[in-house]
């Protein structure tokens, strides 16, 4: 005789979540990717930050090379300009119209003659906030003699500069450098550069 047992009928259990589980889900996930957000960006920003201030001491460096090698090979010799105007060696203008220095230099290799170096007309300037390198070819120059402009450093709010004769002599307001003294023993520039400051620097001219 066979005896049946009555095996007492089991739900299926699914295995799945709650509606309140997917929603405390999302919610941890969601703080979380704030959270990774929020500190990539920090880091991303700091590192944008970092890289700037790097390329401007690298322009600063640059900038201040060129302005030790051309200081140091300054010369006194007076030019004319486009116009036929004779010009001091040396011209520094301030002031309201912008910073301007202008002089000659000598140092030019002359593959001519090598005993005898070429002179150049170089001039700093600072042209809505950028420090610019102007150098030409000749020394007096025509209406039709061109230039070059090299940027070098952006960002400038001020630039000064200053003489030393027998004292320290602040140029301002396009007034030239006195003829008759011949070259400065010594020429400071300052600077104000956004994101760094007030930066000062200090060369020798003749020695």
């Amino acid at each position: 005789m066979v005896t049946l047992v009555k095996i007492p009928f089991l739900p299926s259990r699914h295995s799945g979540f709650t509606l309140l589980e997917l929603l405390i889900a999302i919610a941890v996930f969601s703080l979380v990717s704030v959270m990774s957000y929020s500190g990539l960006k920090t880091v991303i920003d700091s590192n944008n930050h970092i890289q700037l201030k790097s390329d401007q001491y690298q322009q600063l460096d640059r900038l201040f090379l060129l302005m030790q090698q051309d200081f140091y090979q300054m010369i006194d010799r007076p030019v004319r300009d486009a116009f036929g105007d004779p010009q001091p060696a040396l011209i520094a203008n301030g002031g309201s119209a912008g910073f301007f220095l202008e002089f000659t230099r000598a140092g030019a290799l002359n593959i001519a003659n090598p005993q005898v170096p070429l002179l150049r007309r170089v001039a700093y300037l600072l042209d809505n906030g950028i420090v610019k390198r102007r150098s030409w070819q000749v020394l007096d120059r025509l209406q039709s003699s061109e230039f070059l402009d090299v940027e070098l450093l952006d960002n400038v709010a001020d630039m000064e500069v200053s003489f030393f004769y027998d004292d320290w002599k602040t140029q301002i307001q396009r007034q030239n450098v006195p003829s008759g003294q011949g070259l400065p023993k010594a020429i400071a520039i300052s600077l104000v550069v956004e994101g760094i400051g007030s930066i000062r620097r200090v060369w020798a001219v003749t020695l």
